[in-house]
């Protein structure tokens, strides 16, 4: 955010353009303005004298040695190129110029339009950009918050210990009784909308959990009572928020048949389970208090982001604010590609993905309105990460993915993740001189009210 948009400018633009540029600004709306830009004719001149000196050097023209073309000749050859070439390369330096200038900070990419050029006149264009509103912060010093604090119980504990004897749980097929409810199911089946096919071909040998609610309710429930071998149809219908669009709302007739039905067996957690089956050398009494330790390390981190939601939400009511479409857009992209990451890996194909940009628009406004309120404060506070707190963060890190920090470095450098890494250290520490300045009663609650963030 509060990006210039495109490559950085080249240099020479600071020697070429130095208060010699015309720059006018018409305020087309409270975040967009126009700036009309007028190059003098000597700049793109003495550019276009460069240009036809570098090509003399590079083209070949029978007739004449290398380097000895005259410039009469080749402007006949290569005039409209070398002018193409002139133009691209100065009005974006000009429009870098002009917006450094004016101490502009605009988002996203510029609209040029209207570039005019004609023999022994100056170059003119205009530059449509979108800025950041300026606005001020409210004072917030003082104000009140609650921050929930999960506690930790025997019951989350044993909780811990039922999902590990279900990882790691076997099955054994069962031929004498029909499918209930806990069992595991190997199925083939195909779905039909107005008696069309909504799949290409049918599913077969699908393992499912009757009562997992992995899939959708009334489809996994349609197995019960079922004995292997038999086949069936039922009808689910799928609810209007369903993530295929082409299937919500509708009733989808499907014909199914059970191959295998197998039934759960669970294991004890013993000392001799913990080493041979999880490949730990820890006791129960060690497994247990090292997922006690997990739990309230996640209990901390759910605790910490319902606080800071709950924290920037009250900042956006405090401080109202315009903010360009372009910051919304390429929020609701960004959310739109998780989206459809999260559901490629539950196996949904991108045809029969219809993402209905709407429903992301209210949130992105949100997310987009807190990380320039953090940035407005960061701003403010004057607050900056010294290399000591990055090679601390690194070490952390480095130690827990076990690679030595550099290489970490080195990897963040190469995946492009490293700025990322900065910025989230830039907003942590912007957060927590936020939080330093708020009155804040903790309260212990329940671990599954700060499962959902309000």
């Amino acid at each position: 955010m509060g990006n210039r948009g495109g490559s950085t400018p080249p240099s020479r633009s600071e020697n070429l353009l130095r208060d010699i540029m015309k720059i006018d600004i018409k305020e087309i709306g409270p975040y967009t303005k126009q700036l009309k830009i007028e190059i003098p004719l000597e700049i793109f001149s003495q550019e276009e004298e460069d240009a036809y000196r570098e090509l003399g050097k590079k083209v070949k023209v029978p007739g004449f040695r290398k380097g000895k073309i005259p410039k009469s000749y080749l402007k006949k050859l290569y005039h409209d190129r070398v002018k193409g070439d002139v133009l691209n390369k100065i009005i974006p330096e000009a429009y870098y110029k002009a917006v450094e200038e004016k101490d502009l900070k605009p988002v996203g990419s510029p609209k040029l339009e209207n570039i005019k050029h004609e023999e022994n006149s100056p170059i003119t264009f205009s530059a449509t950009i979108e800025i950041i509103p300026p606005f001020e912060i409210k004072k917030y010093e003082g104000l009140k918050f609650t921050k929930k604090i999960a506690k930790i119980t025997d019951e989350d504990i044993e909780r811990e210990f039922d999902y590990i004897k279900n990882r790691y749980a076997t099955f054994e097929e069962v031929t004498s009784r029909p499918a209930k409810e806990g069992d595991l199911v190997v199925v083939d089946f195909k779905g039909f909308v107005d008696g069309s096919s909504v799949q290409k071909e049918e599913t077969k040998n699908y393992s499912l959990i009757i009562g997992a609610n992995n899939l959708l309710e009334d489809f996994e429930k349609g197995f019960i009572g079922l004995n292997k071998n038999v086949e069936k149809e039922f009808t689910v219908t799928y609810p209007a928020s369903h993530a295929n669009k082409d299937l919500a709302n509708k009733k989808v007739l499907f014909k199914v048949k059970v191959n295998e039905i197998k039934i759960k067996k669970l294991s004890e957690i013993t000392d001799e389970f913990i080493k041979n089956e999880m490949g730990k050398e820890k006791t129960v009494a060690e497994l247990r208090e090292e997922i006690r330790q997990h739990q309230e390390k996640r209990g901390e981190a759910m605790s910490d982001t319902t606080l800071y939601l709950d924290v920037i939400n009250k900042l956006i009511e405090m401080n109202p604010f315009e903010i360009p479409q372009v910051l919304i857009e390429d929020q609701i992209n960004f959310m739109a590609k998780d989206f459809k990451d999260n559901m490629r890996l539950r196996g949904m194909k991108d045809d029969s993905m219809k993402i209905e940009r709407e429903e992301f628009s209210e949130d992105a406004v949100r997310v987009v309105k807190g990380e320039l309120i953090r940035q407005k404060i960061s701003e403010i506070e004057k607050i900056e990460i010294d290399k000591t707190e990055i090679e601390r963060e690194l070490e952390k890190i480095a130690a827990e993915k076990k690679m030595a920090k550099e290489k970490l470095r080195v990897s963040m450098q190469k995946d492009n993740s490293y700025n990322n890494f900065l910025n989230g250290l830039q907003r942590k520490k912007t957060m927590d001189v936020i939080l330093s300045k708020l009155t804040i009663k903790e309260v212990l609650v329940d671990r599954n009210e700060l499962d959902t963030p309000s």
